[in-house]
């Protein structure tokens, strides 16, 4: 997991020296092209869970000086990277992980002021290098505001259209989980719906889960998913736990990825699933662990 934002790196590298050279863009005759423009939007998935595990390891207390140097990097590249991929649903399910992180440090007395305002500072250098690597139309901490402005025909703010067309996607697709709510329409029920506007899925893991598995199945999940959770919780709050930051790490990823999918098809996609499953197993490998230790402290 803490290899994931030294991988985005390469990538966020691999950016600007396509915004320098021109290159591979110019190849295919495209001025708006960029590496792997295709699979900007599984980058986002990547970035937020990378850019959320290098929050964990900022705020972290017992990190010595020269190391925080490094991780203070790290965090400003990924940030940078993933504000300057435009993505909304990225940046509100960081906020949310990292408000989330805040209150359990608060809660754990483990909290510092200091790193606060690194963390405070590293963002306002972050959001600044993606403005000034702003290329597109498409990309940049102004995209929010370009996506909110209306045609000039129109009135006000259209809020289907600052959505990306969310609301009609999930305006069809409760009609249609209506129409077959205890079994749903099977897997890619959603894709070969007859009143399918566009898109492979919902973006929204709950009605992705409905209108493909019904609400039998959907709850099946749901409980699976609310014990992981309990687990990861019931780990990350054990102080005698000795690995509990790759415990707070995996939960992070799990926190960060399953806000992310309330807006977007996160969980359709293989790159943040492998992410998950990878955190689940090290929740599953940590508690077993913690379980093969006797009373004497010995395994």
């Amino acid at each position: 997991m803490n290899k994931l934002p030294i991988t985005m790196i390469g990538l966020a590298f691999l950016y600007i020296f396509m915004q320098i050279t021109g290159y591979p863009s110019v190849l295919y005759g495209s001025t708006t092209s960029v590496p792997f423009s295709t699979n900007i939007r599984y980058l986002g998935y990547l970035v937020t869970a990378s850019t959320a595990v290098v929050m964990v390891s900022l705020l972290q207390t017992k990190i010595i000086n020269h190391k925080l140097v490094g991780v203070s990097v790290l965090f400003t590249i990924n940030l940078g990277l993933l504000v300057w991929l435009g993505g909304r649903g990225s940046l509100i399910s960081l906020f949310s992980t990292t408000l989330i992180y805040i209150s359990y440090l608060a809660f754990l007395g483990q909290l510092q002021k200091n790193r606060l305002i690194l963390l405070l500072l590293l963002t306002l250098v972050s959001f600044y290098f993606a403005y000034i690597c702003n290329i597109f139309d498409w990309n940049g901490p102004l995209s929010l505001i370009r996506s909110s402005t209306s045609p000039a025909d129109d009135a006000g703010i259209d809020l289907n259209r600052l959505s990306s067309n969310r609301i009609a996607i999930w305006t069809q697709t409760l009609e249609a989980i209506k129409d077959k709510p205890w079994l749903g329409y099977g897997p890619e029920g959603y894709r070969f719906h007859p009143e399918h506007i566009f898109g492979l899925q919902p973006h929204n893991a709950i009605l992705q889960l409905l209108i493909g598995y019904g609400l039998f199945g959907t709850l099946i999940i749901i409980h699976f998913y609310i014990k992981i959770i309990i687990l990861a919780v019931k780990q990350v709050l054990d102080i005698k736990n000795k690995d509990i930051i790759e415990s707070r790490l995996a939960l992070t990823i799990i926190i960060s990825l399953s806000i992310h999918s309330l807006v977007d098809g996160t969980f359709y996609h293989s790159q943040p699933l492998y992410l998950i499953i990878i955190s689940i197993g090290a929740l599953f490998v940590i508690e077993s662990e913690g379980h093969s230790i006797n009373k004497d402290g010995i395994k």
